[in-house]
């Protein structure tokens, strides 16, 4: 499966990166336990154990009986405030993203002796953003410059999707009934929805940083809407992040907790300085994803995509070095 158009070939350019990132496999556990380190802890875990692949397959298989929802899923782009988006990415592979990130946080959620349903969680990865096939993808920025009854419309608009797509595609997903996997995501009341939120933000965070990586100064300046000012997306994300924390104590660890688990860190998001870091940075080729930023979310975001192919079949390579705009 091809999570994007094929990519062009680069030439390799690796200089200005000092920190080669540890592909192809095996990873390594670090001797410390470092941000950078908690990466690899995370990965090598996760690699070791995939026993339940088979139903990982199982999910992707059963979405193929849903006639039209890919394609319709890829009419859908994100980030549309922001232009240009040099590797503009949709709904479709944003949801197989967030699968792959939903996947790996539970890993960390079983390592805190945390009990969630792992395919409930994924599935609702998976189907997260179906109803904007018909509503569209609202900004997360804009939303949070929204009115309450600005919101409430939206919601309401979302609700009505939601009516419309059961009746559109099969009643099941994963032996969950498809109406409770969207209800789910819209009440936002499951803890497995609580920690698939945090793989949501994480890739919208990620999508952004990997813009600023590849020298895209329009994600290093806010942007105005009809709703306002909407921050750059490393603060705008680490006022959510810590927001997160305290709406989802049991989640905190991933925000708060010591550098071996935490995996976002606001205060480092907010106080570099990223016009200057992204006016550096070149476009993306394949060679310098294997090398580390020290960005730790963003490291670890090209970390779990990379290993897709290896472990799903899933290429999201391409789509991260391909220039589309």
């Amino acid at each position: 499966m091809d999570a994007g158009q094929p990519g062009t070939s680069r030439a390799k350019d690796a200089t200005s990166e000092h920190h080669l990132r540890q592909f192809p496999f095996p990873l390594k556990k670090p001797h410390s336990t470092t941000q950078s380190g908690a990466v690899f802890v995370y990965l090598d875990d996760l690699i070791k154990n995939v026993q339940d692949r088979a139903m990982r397959r199982s999910l992707l298989e059963e979405l193929g009986d849903f006639a039209g929802r890919e394609e319709a899923l890829r009419e859908v782009t994100r980030f549309h405030i922001f232009n240009p988006m040099f590797y503009r990415s949709n709904d479709a592979i944003h949801a197989l993203r967030v699968y792959m990130l939903t996947r790996f946080l539970l890993r960390s959620a079983k390592n805190q002796s945390i009990e969630l349903d792992a395919t409930f969680a994924e599935a609702l990865a998976l189907v997260h953003d179906d109803h904007e096939m018909l509503t569209g993808d609202p900004q997360a920025g804009d939303k949070a410059n929204m009115t309450p009854k600005q919101l409430a419309k939206l919601k309401r608009r979302e609700l009505a999707a939601i009516e419309v797509l059961v009746k559109r595609f099969p009643k099941t997903l994963g032996g969950y009934s498809y109406r409770e996997l969207l209800l789910d995501v819209y009440e936002r009341q499951s803890k497995e929805c609580h920690l698939m939120q945090f793989a949501d933000k994480l890739d919208g965070l990620c999508e952004a940083l990997h813009e600023l990586a590849a020298g895209n100064l329009a994600f290093a300046r806010p942007v105005t809407t009809k709703y306002g000012e909407v921050p750059i997306a490393p603060i705008f994300y680490a006022r959510y992040f810590r927001s997160y924390a305290k709406l989802y104590p049991e989640f905190a660890f991933l925000v708060e907790g010591p550098n071996n688990v935490r995996l976002v860190d606001p205060d480092a998001l907010e106080s570099k300085d990223w016009l200057e870091w992204a006016s550096k940075r070149r476009p993306c080729t394949r060679s310098r994803l294997t090398f580390l930023t020290r960005i730790i979310p963003y490291d670890l975001w090209v970390s779990v995509l990379w290993n897709a192919k290896r472990e799903l079949g899933i290429d999201f390579i391409p789509s991260l070095i391909t220039k589309v705009e």
